[in-house]
């Protein structure tokens, strides 16, 4: 009889460990690649980004207690343009999709996390249906520190026929003179008008020349917007977790 109540013992434990373990499953495309949110935010209630400086303290304490060194960076982009539906993008860059997943999980389970959201969201609304997700799957570096404001061109970019990521890579690596930091994002889901975003990140510099301007014989970028942004979209940039 004791056995029998120790049986059933250790089998409710196990359910219990499994269920608390909670596996994430998940479809990866590029393994090992940082995986970007972009949070497309507008101030409600009368809010503004003065109102948020006690938000993001808190919100830094708190990632500081759960995450490892150099998971998450986040950046607060402040569009260069006027925007109708928006009012500042929140940006996230994950060091892996596995990471961004168990980071969604802490707003779910963790109560801290909860209550953070829950008054964020009583001054800023971030529209999740508009939410993108990205891999980053090329990275030049340029030094630029990312703990300081910078500037961020955002190019949408379709290739030429017979041209693939593999061929840009190679012209960016071997023939392209960088004066940015600048990086190529694919989206996590197909998007007719562009395959790739080409990001750039610089410092303010007079008659700056988007790399995007540079590429025309391997893509054609920002052609499915306004005239006015051949150059791409323009943010001021400022860090918020690093």
């Amino acid at each position: 009889m004791n056995f029998f109540k120790n049986f059933i013992y250790m089998i409710s434990m196990l359910i219990i460990v499994n269920s608390c373990a909670e596996e994430i499953i998940f479809e990866d495309k590029y393994p090992n690649k940082n995986y970007l949110e972009i949070s497309f935010c507008s101030f409600i209630n009368n809010s503004s980004v003065s109102s948020l400086s006690e938000n993001l303290n808190d919100l830094n304490k708190l990632n500081d207690s759960y995450l490892d060194e150099k998971v998450l960076t986040t950046f607060y982009l402040d569009p260069l343009f006027e925007t109708e539906t928006y009012d500042f993008i929140w940006f996230d860059m994950f060091s892996s999709k596995l990471l961004y997943l168990e980071y969604e999980n802490l707003f779910k389970r963790i109560k801290k996390y909860i209550n953070w959201n829950n008054d964020f969201s009583e001054k800023v609304d971030c529209n999740g249906n508009n939410k993108q997700l990205f891999y980053k799957v090329y990275e030049k570096n340029v030094i630029l520190d990312f703990s300081e404001k910078f500037i961020k061109n955002v190019s949408f970019c379709k290739f030429l026929p017979n041209v693939n990521l593999f061929d840009l890579e190679q012209f960016l690596e071997n023939d392209f003179p960088f004066s940015s930091q600048l990086n190529i994002l694919i989206s996590e889901s197909e998007i007719e008008n562009f395959n790739f975003v080409l990001d750039e990140n610089h410092y303010e510099v007079k008659d700056y020349q988007t790399a995007a301007s540079q590429i025309g014989y391997l893509a054609s970028c920002n052609e499915e917007i306004s005239d006015s942004f051949l150059n791409g979209l323009k943010f001021d940039v400022y860090p918020i977790y690093n």
